[in-house]
């Protein structure tokens, strides 16, 4: 029978945060974890412990503090770095773009021409546009075969992920402004969008978020892991966000392939996975 684990934000934050761990995972039959805390420089605090060796006790301690997060506040995820080893980059803390940004629609349109090359698109670069690169890929995409859950952080990182961190959040969307990460320099335009920061990341995970059920499982300096409720299952949506996903980080044809196999096995899947060189 599960324990009832509460937090109370009323009491010491830092002694508070470590009985609540200890019970956590005293719930899932796990030794009592040493935690660590850190603070950015911005004053976020982080804190975490090392990650169970077992991927699937470590998913089901993710996904209970996951589902501990509306009483709790803090929203867990999975990372290669511990509290103290965070590399902050000393930048101020910005403002959020407005909540109604179309985020996603300018990345596409910075970058279809990028896009429309991957997906085979042999038209002329003035005709090109999101919707008709879309109907490409969905006309040239194979039938879904969607990753595992983990399937492509195992294949992908040398290393598994050793640390669950925490930080105070109401929204898991929230998390690249607060901790400045992911960290993608090489990510340059000539359109709307001309570089990929922290505000820009937390625009686009906000509007996944609204449509998908998509939050913040990994995050790392220069990757992150997005778990998704609800992926997209009609075949015209799911070439809509493989160009999405293409646009906003080309690099995935290095993790995956070209847009077309984007849709056939990343989009239908419950794990998004980014990765910017």
């Amino acid at each position: 029978m599960e324990t009832v684990v509460c937090f109370d934000p009323a009491g010491d934050k830092e002694r508070e945060m470590f009985r609540f761990l200890r019970e956590v995972a005293a719930d899932l039959g796990m030794d009592v974890p040493v935690v660590e805390h850190a603070a950015s420089p911005a004053g976020v605090d982080v804190y975490g412990f090392r990650c169970p060796a077992d991927d699937a006790l470590r998913d089901a301690l993710w996904d209970r503090l996951r589902a501990l997060h509306p009483g709790t506040g803090w929203w867990p995820f999975i990372s290669h770095e511990s509290p103290t080893a965070w590399e902050w980059d000393g930048q101020p803390r910005q403002a959020p773009l407005p909540a109604a940004a179309t985020m996603l629609a300018e990345i596409v349109a910075s970058n279809v021409e990028m896009v429309a090359v991957h997906a085979g698109e042999i038209l002329p670069a003035h005709v090109r546009d999101p919707v008709r690169v879309a109907r490409q890929v969905a006309s040239s995409s194979g039938r879904p075969a969607p990753y595992a859950r983990g399937e492509l952080i195992v294949k992908h990182f040398a290393h598994t992920p050793g640390w669950i961190c925490l930080v105070a959040t109401d929204l898991s969307s929230r998390l690249p402004r607060l901790l400045h990460a992911p960290f993608t320099p090489n990510w340059t335009s000539d359109g709307p969008v001309r570089l990929l920061g922290y505000v820009e990341h937390e625009a686009v995970l906000r509007e996944w978020e609204a449509r998908y059920g998509a939050c913040l499982f990994y995050l790392g300096a220069g990757a992150m892991v997005l778990e998704v409720d609800r992926p997209p299952t009609d075949g015209a949506e799911i070439a809509r966000v493989a160009v999405e996903q293409f646009a906003y980080c080309d690099d995935l044809s290095q993790v995956i392939g070209d847009p077309m196999s984007v849709a056939e096995r990343q989009v239908p899947s419950r794990h998004w996975f980014f990765w910017w060189d």
